[in-house]
């Protein structure tokens, strides 16, 4: 299985805990700046990790997930959102569906 980690990071703390998931399951890391979506095409599992602002992560990733829709296809994807204020993970759960409506993920999301 191919997997791919895409991250986005403003302090270093996301970048680092990307890396570390690639590191474990010997993926490739990148930036989500670097992202290609024929890159997407190879992949069996992608995981996506940002940080939070204000209940939503980072305008880049919430692109990603807009906008890869159809390269998404027959793809696994692990969305992960990293918060330092406990009350705001409930809120980017709760609007993640609607951030990823163009891809199939949504389909299996529920809100908690």
């Amino acid at each position: 299985m191919k997997a791919m980690v895409v991250y986005d990071s403003t302090y270093g703390n996301t970048e680092k805990i990307a890396q570390a998931i690639g590191d474990a399951i010997t993926a490739e890391v990148l930036r989500v700046t670097d992202v290609n979506p024929s890159d997407l095409k190879t992949s069996d599992l992608l995981i996506v990790g940002s940080p939070t602002h204000e209940g939503r992560p980072t305008p880049a990733i919430q692109h990603l997930l807009k906008t890869l829709g159809p390269a998404l296809r027959g793809v696994n994807v692990a969305a992960l959102f990293f918060c330092a204020m406990g009350g705001m993970l409930l809120a980017t759960l709760a609007r993640l569906p609607a951030m990823a409506s163009n891809t199939p993920l949504c389909a299996r999301l529920r809100p908690w």
